[in-house]
């Protein structure tokens, strides 16, 4: 027979939390209470009365054993339903913690989950309690206690419930029941369902704990069970979890499979709240998946009124970081922030309208958010005061203005709670804003990067303590600082190089730096640049390099880094693959460095498997060749070959993609005969057309594209019978900056000196704008006896005079006579190329400017083209010596324009012998009437 203290314990460990036993147990504890009652003396009447138990009836409703208070299950259901009743009536956080603290002894684990859901309720409704002040709370504390005691006999969903609540309650104020609730669900891992699981997973992901053993086994998991996961909401919870810590390969299997669940899913049935994550997840791994963002948009265009302020501003933010535009969502959100703007009263989300309507706003919405923030700053906390300082420099709010004073103010009573991230967005927001350098703000900011300095550890710690300290005003730079951030130098990787290399050039241009610090910066730079040399020559990995290379091009070094880097491919391009390839050949676009080695290798690797290459890659795979004018050596008809693979999709390729392979085709001189027919066809110039009344940058992109091949078409291949139907629309194509380049002084400089050379201002014409809309520097008209003509006596070249040309000088109109020139004469036009007419660190041209030369000839010039490299040579110092330049290319029989290097660079040009080459060929005398030229003018004639 059972004792009373077995009982007491049988009772409450099995028939309390094993209800399968239930019953049984209740059976023989109900006899063995009642047989001890009968004959116990210390159960009087009074006693059974006060525990609620009846005295003439033997049936036991409630008995005590010991020191314990025991229900039969019968009443034990009804009394768990009373306190999860007063819990999930509770309004206020101190009623729910005393419910909690009142019932202590009779709370079981469902009761500890109820009362952490409840409390992460009242939180996320922003009700004036924090997180921080709940922590502090007794009862609070005693609560996890008794959670912690009681967590290895939660079940799965309740585990799982006070890991979601503790997100918002305390994730980031050091619990012990928050490490032995994540303790415990590692242990579970494989006993739960994938909603658990995914769970578990945000759960690491949002405490940046995401390389650790736990959330490796979910990731394996992940992997494993892949093709059977159905929730899409699960789904979408792994993904953003999982995605930093995948390989390549996988991410490519996990976006096809999100592809593939969003289109089975109904739209109506996806939660906002997943697309948000599996935008979020397309930022960590920066992959603009066309597709999924398209599809994410049409999800969220209906929803968008249901949606809060906040998950709409993650939304445009993501778009906006992967550089996906959709029109009709953008216009929709911020539509919808202007309709919300009245309403909006907390800091979270006036924050979240800053950031979205700041850049684009007119001064008085600014000046509604402003005053929101203004009202509101005193709810501002620690977790807000970083983006409430980005918003203000998003909307560059630079006056020493009330906002900004009580703004400091925050930052002054906050300062002990600021992590060195918000103290980076504060200094950026300071930066511009006009106040003095002796503020007490700056010296309170400078005591507190100090002392994080003093207790840094870590390189990117020491290095966002020196980027906070180049945002302040010069006062408060710390001769600490820079010897700090030579102390870690050993530990410092490239990208932490780049980084330093931008703040010391900060530092460098702040006025009156103290001796010492001049003398510490000055030694640094040298050692960053000694070392960054050093760095690069050891990169053995395209893979590496390619982000070694984005890295300068975003931090706008000195280009001779830069071409040191590229001049590495040469040694990174064994086993060149297709995909790297094609990688290699964008950073060669982005750096305007011509890296033969990358281009012919990267041709041979295309060509051998162009059947291969994304339809959309050929454009980004051409551009380089094109606009370079480059031919590779080992593959001659790479230009061939590329064009070839896009021309069986000419009907379904977008206008926008065949305009811009037109254009790039036609700076080399290419022209397939598919491709020009297609683009100046009715139907798709009815396109373009349509496409062109929308205002917007494509628009001028495409229209310029247009132009261009319209003119090199007409031009080059007249038996292809194009008219040139841009003449009327020339003004609208007209430079900008046609006047601000003839007031350039190297432009000036060549002026005197042709003016000299000719005989006087009548003989030059300045600002010129040619037949075809060419503009050229200067322009003269030279007899068969090299003699110079006086330009205002004659009319165009092609002597078509009233319409096809334009120009002016200083002193006189062309284009309005119809004196023809004498038999031989020539025009000539005289070009400066300045020095990005070439490719970086190199005298090789671009197609741009040898297209140009190329279509002057065929009109009928001679064409004259200095190069900057030359004409700011040592050769050339003196005024006499570029007099003689000037007047060997102007009267010489024979010209070359371009000595030494560049003639060995352009000898692979793609123009046939006969033609220009590079910058080299000279036009023949009678090139005027050569049968070419007659083709062109008669059809021009037909079209006129």
């Amino acid at each position: 027979m059972l004792c009373c203290k077995r009982v007491s314990f049988y009772c409450y460990r099995c028939a309390l939390w094993n209800p399968r036993h239930q019953q049984t147990i209740h059976r023989k504890i109900k006899h063995l209470a009642v047989k001890n009652l009968r004959s116990s003396q210390t159960f009087s009447q009074q006693k059974l009365t006060s525990f609620g138990l009846p005295t003439k009836k033997p049936l036991l409703n409630t008995f005590k054993l010991g020191s314990r208070r025991f229900v039969p299950w019968g009443m034990l259901a009804s009394y768990s339903d009373q306190i999860i009743e007063e819990v999930s009536t509770s309004e206020s956080l101190e009623d729910i913690l005393n419910v909690a603290e009142k019932r202590r002894s009779s709370m079981r684990s469902v009761h500890i989950a109820e009362v952490f859901l409840q409390l992460s309720k009242i939180i996320e409704l922003n009700t004036g309690q924090q997180p921080h002040d709940l922590v502090q709370n007794k009862d609070f504390v005693n609560l996890c206690i008794l959670a912690e005691n009681l967590v290895s006999e939660m079940s799965n969903t309740e585990l799982i419930t006070i890991l979601n609540s503790l997100l918002v309650l305390c994730a980031d104020q050091g619990l012990s029941l928050a490490n032995v609730v994540q303790s415990e669900c590692h242990h579970r891992l494989h006993s739960f369902n994938y909603t658990q699981l995914s769970y578990v997973a945000v759960w690491f992901h949002k405490r940046k704990q995401i390389r650790n053993h736990t959330m490796g086994k979910i990731a394996d998991i992940f992997q494993k069970e892949l093709h059977k996961i159905e929730d899409f909401e699960s789904f979408a919870r792994l993904i953003v979890a999982v995605m930093p810590i995948c390989t390549k390969t996988f991410e490519k299997e996990v976006l096809d499979r999100a592809w593939c669940l969003l289109e089975e899913t109904d739209p109506k049935k996806v939660p906002v709240e997943s697309v948000r994550f599996i935008l979020q997840a397309l930022v960590i791994i920066r992959n603009c998946h066309t597709r999924i963002l398209k599809h994410c948009a049409n999800i969220l265009l209906p929803k968008l009124l249901s949606v809060s302020v906040t998950d709409l501003s993650s939304v445009h933010f993501c778009m906006a970081y992967l550089g996906f535009s959709h029109k009709e969502l953008n216009s929709s959100i911020r539509a919808r922030f202007m309709q919300v703007l009245p309403q909006v009263n907390k800091v979270k989300e006036i924050i979240c309208l800053m950031d979205v309507l700041g850049p684009i706003s007119s001064s008085y919405v600014r000046h509604q958010l402003e005053e929101k923030l203004l009202a509101n700053t005193d709810k501002i906390t620690a977790e807000f005061i970083q983006g409430a300082c980005n918003g203000l420099r998003i909307m560059r709010h630079n006056n020493d203005s009330p906002l900004i004073r009580k703004i400091t103010e925050r930052v002054k009573d906050l300062i002990s709670e600021l992590t060195i991230y918000d103290l980076i967005r504060i200094c950026e927001c300071l930066k511009n804003v006009d106040i003095s350098p002796a503020d007490e703000i700056f010296e309170i900011l400078k005591e507190k990067l100090l002392e994080i300095l003093d207790n840094a550890i870590s390189t990117s710690r020491v290095k966002h303590v020196a980027y906070c300290f180049s945002q302040l005003p010069c006062t408060s730079l710390d001769v600490k600082v820079l010897e700090r951030l030579e102390s870690m130098w050993s530990a410092y990787h490239a990208g932490d190089i780049l980084q330093i290399r931008k703040i010391l050039k900060t530092f460098s241009e702040k006025p009156s730096l103290s001796g010492e610090v001049m003398r510490n910066l000055k030694r640094l730079n040298e050692k960053v640049g000694s070392y960054s040399c050093e760095n690069i020559l050891n990169i053995k990995s395209i893979i590496y390099l390619n982000q070694y290379i984005d890295m300068l091009v975003s931090s706008r070094v000195d280009p001779d880094y830069l071409v040191t880097a590229m001049d590495q491919y040469s040694n990174c391009i064994v086993g060149l693959s297709p995909k790297m390839a094609v990688q290699s050949i964008n950073r060669v676009s982005k750096t305007g460095y011509l890296q033969r080695d990358v281009l012919d290798k990267a041709a041979e690797v295309i060509s051998d498997n162009i059947e291969c290459i994304d339809l959309n890659h050929i454009i980004s795979i051409l551009t380089p060749y094109c606009i370079f004018n480059y031919v590779p050596a080992s593959v001659p008809t790479f230009l061939d070959s590329c064009a070839e693979r896009f021309m069986p999709f000419l009907d379904v390729v977008s206008t926008d993609h065949l305009l811009h392979l037109a254009y790039l085709l036609s700076l080399s001189g290419y022209f397939p005969e598919p491709l020009i027919r297609k683009i100046f066809s009715v139907e798709f110039l009815m396109n373009i057309d349509k496409q062109l009344k929308v205002s917007s940058r494509k628009k001028i992109l495409n229209q310029h594209r247009l132009f261009c091949v319209n003119r090199s078409v007409a031009l080059q291949c007249p038996h292809y019978e194009i008219p040139w139907f841009h003449q009327k629309h020339c003004p609208e194509f007209m430079p900008s900056l046609i006047n601000e380049n003839q007031r350039h002084h190297t432009i000036q400089e060549i002026k005197y000196f042709l003016t000299e050379l000719c005989g006087g201002p009548s003989y030059l014409r300045t600002n010129v704008l040619t037949p075809y809309h060419y503009n050229l520097h200067f322009e003269c008209v030279l007899d068969t006896d090299g003699r110079v003509l006086p330009c205002a006596d004659y009319g165009s070249v092609l002597n078509q005079c009233k319409d096809m040309a334009i120009g002016t000088s200083h002193s006189s109109k062309w284009g309005v006579s119809v004196k023809q020139l004498p038999p031989g004469a020539q025009r000539v036009a005289i070009e400066y190329l300045f020095h990005n007419q070439f490719c970086l660190k190199s005298h090789h041209c671009k197609a741009s400017s040898i297209a140009k030369r190329n279509n002057l000839e065929i009109i009928g010039y001679k064409v004259i083209q200095i190069p900057y490299y030359e004409w700011n040579s040592k050769e050339l110092f003196e005024a006499e010596d570029r007099l003689s330049y000037l007047q060997q290319l102007l009267f010489s029989d024979c010209k070359p324009m371009v000595k030494g290097q560049l003639e060995t660079e352009l000898e692979h040009q793609p123009y046939e012998e006969d033609q220009l080459d590079g910058l080299h060929s000279e036009p023949t005398k009678n090139e005027v009437t050569d049968n070419h030229v007659l083709k062109v003018l008669g059809n021009m004639d037909k079209w006129s």
